[in-house]
């Protein structure tokens, strides 16, 4: 990213506008149904689709306090379970829509802006924001 920033701005005149931004717990509180929708629009086999939306769904937890000592069972409607390799790519799915990815939850946007020209970074940025409070991902502003 920093190389082609180099290039585009090596004896044009041009600046590059950059923002990142940071996503507040991402993987503990993205709702399991936001990125199931998105895997049943992919282009994928329909198995492979079923196999990614079973494991977002009809997913449950309880608490043994003792061998006798069971809690009851409560729906689990968002996070990625601990232990488990998936952890990046449920989020992967809400974020494919950005144009470059990182396996963290976090991204990164820029522009390369002519020399004489304005920029149009705040309508991305804005357009991010509002993607963010649809999808109900928090971005860490703290950050």
């Amino acid at each position: 990213m920093v190389n082609s920033w180099a290039e585009a701005t090596d004896r044009t005149g041009s600046t590059v506008r950059v923002a990142s931004f940071d996503y507040y717990k991402a993987f503990d509180l993205m709702k399991h149904r936001i990125p199931a929708k998105k895997v049943s629009l992919l282009s994928m086999p329909l198995f492979v689709k079923r196999l990614v939306i079973n494991f977002f769904t009809n997913r449950q937890q309880g608490v043994r306090l003792a061998r006798k000592c069971l809690s009851k069972w409560a729906d689990i409607l968002s996070g990625v379970p601990q232990q488990k390799k998936s952890g990046p790519w449920p989020f992967l799915l809400m974020i494919m829509i950005f144009s470059h990815l990182k396996c963290k939850p976090d991204t990164t946007i820029s522009e390369v802006v002519p020399e004489g020209s304005t920029t149009n970074i705040q309508d991305a940025i804005e357009s991010i924001q509002t993607w963010s409070t649809i999808n109900r991902l928090q971005l860490n502003v703290a950050k």
